[in-house]
């Protein structure tokens, strides 16, 4: 992974730099996604639940194989 000036950037100092999305916040970049998508694996469970359960340090989506 590459920085702003395009200095190659160490994996540390990507770890450092990490801030996972939350659902609200993929929600709101693939608002004009026209495809069906959804939230899966943790924090999906956090969904269904209706609270944050634990930490998360990403967010995983899904869509389908194929749309008919």
């Amino acid at each position: 992974m590459t920085g702003v000036g395009g200095e190659v950037l160490s994996a540390s100092v990507i770890e450092e730099r990490w801030d996972a999305w939350t659902p609200a916040q993929v929600a709101r970049r693939l608002s004009a996604v026209v495809a069906p998508w959804c939230v899966t694996a943790g924090w999906a469970i956090d969904l269904v639940v209706g609270e944050v359960t634990r930490e998360h340090s990403d967010v995983e989506i899904s869509i389908p194989a194929a749309i008919r």
